[in-house]
């Protein structure tokens, strides 16, 4: 996300929310059954570790201001 040239900020599954939030209720537990691992909740939003879950990647990006060089005042 943040190799995108036009990407200026980001942010991941619930950010500052997750500050308020104990370990325990942030935390994304997994349970085995028989239809493989899974996880209870996307808390983290899909990445842990710099890893990929296999659920969704939850994340909010801020654009970069796009300057045009040619309608951009000379200093």
């Amino acid at each position: 996300m943040m190799s995108i040239n036009a990407v200026k900020g980001s942010r991941s599954a619930r950010a500052l929310a997750a500050a308020e939030l104990s370990g325990e209720e942030n935390a994304d537990e997994m349970r085995t059954g028989n239809n493989g691992t899974r996880f209870l909740s996307n808390n983290a939003g899909g990445i842990l570790g710099g890893i990929s879950t296999g659920q969704p990647v939850v994340c909010a990006l801020r654009e970069a201001d796009i300057v045009d060089p040619v309608a951009a005042p000379h200093r």
